[in-house]
């Protein structure tokens, strides 16, 4: 219970696991893992309940599973990459003749 799962992982066994997934998907209640085979391949994060996502914390119970994603490959470092996008300068340039004179918001993507 509190452990951090390290990476992305397909669940063969669950035993009343619970994983706090809020960091992830933003859910504020920790989700259920089951270790069934979910038919739809266009779920959303939230409804893969047979993965355990790395970052995330186990609330209770414990589960076995396969590593599928390590490091930028996981969902979390997908989300990582898409936030490390350089700003175009056609925004740029937009953007701060509208704004001349005033404070720009403090954002990762003006530093």
């Amino acid at each position: 219970m509190g452990d951090t799962i390290p990476a992305d992982v397909r669940l063969f066994e669950a035993m009343n696991l619970t994983a706090d997934e809020q960091s992830l998907t933003g859910e504020s209640i920790p989700v259920d893992k089951t270790v069934d085979h979910l038919e739809d391949t266009e779920l959303g994060i939230g409804d893969r309940t047979n993965i355990a996502y790395g970052t995330t914390t186990v609330q209770k119970g414990r589960g076995r599973g396969v590593v599928i994603a390590t490091g930028m490959k996981t969902e979390v470092g997908k989300i990582a990459a898409v936030s490390n996008i350089e700003p175009s300068t056609a925004y740029l340039c937009c953007y701060i003749p509208q704004h001349r004179g005033k404070a720009l918001p403090a954002s990762p993507r003006f530093l």
